[in-house]
């Protein structure tokens, strides 16, 4: 995979603290919610939490979709490659992106 800019997930959301409380809060490895990547105001409403899952996503959304490029990229006879290989990549970062992992 290229190199990136961004911050390497995995990214988590979490309930924020100090002036975040109250907020759903992205997060990536070893950084403290008191001072997040992303915060959506209102912890209690299902579209912040949706939202906040869909910032969380965004590693694995961008791993999937290189993965897959890669992948899919004709072999050395010309043919495309199947893409089964790739489902379960594709369906894990869905699955995170809706907010059910």
């Amino acid at each position: 995979m290229t190199e990136t800019k961004f911050t390497p997930g995995p990214w988590k959301t979490e309930r924020g603290t100090g002036h975040h409380a109250g907020h759903v809060v992205v997060t990536a490895p070893g950084m403290p919610s008191h001072s997040p990547m992303a915060h959506v105001p209102a912890w209690d409403e299902p579209e912040a939490s949706a939202d906040a899952a869909l910032i969380a996503a965004a590693p694995d959304l961008y791993a999937a979709c290189v993965l897959m490029l890669d992948y899919i990229r004709l072999d050395q006879e010309g043919k495309p490659r199947p893409v089964n290989y790739m489902l379960g990549e594709i369906h894990a970062a869905l699955s995170k992106a809706r907010g059910e992992s």
